[in-house]
C-alpha cells in the first residue's frame, strides 16, 4: 500500500512538471509562430463564422499561463 502512496506522488509530480513544460511552450509557440495560428484558426476552426483572428498572441500567452498555473497545482498538491 505505501508504494502505491509514494507512486501516485511521484506521477502527480510528473505531471504536474510536463503540463508547466506544455504551458511554457504553448506561449512560446503562440510568440514565435503567430502568423501560423492565426492562419490555423481563421481556416480551420472559425471557418464557418464571420469572426476572424488577427493577433494570437494573447490567446497563446493566455493559455499558456492557465496551463502552467494548473500544473503548478498539480505538482503542489
Amino acid at each position: 500500500m505505501y508504494f502505491f502512496v509514494r507512486f501516485n506522488g511521484f506521477v502527480t509530480i510528473v505531471v504536474g512538471i510536463l503540463l508547466m513544460l506544455c504551458g511554457i511552450g504553448v506561449a512560446i509557440y503562440g510568440f514565435v509562430q503567430n502568423a501560423a495560428l492565426v492562419d490555423i484558426a481563421n481556416n480551420y476552426i472559425l471557418a464557418n463564422s464571420n469572426i476572424r483572428l488577427l493577433d494570437a498572441r494573447f490567446y497563446a500567452a493566455f493559455l499558456g499561463l492557465v496551463m502552467f498555473l494548473v500544473g503548478t497545482c498539480v505538482a503542489a498538491w
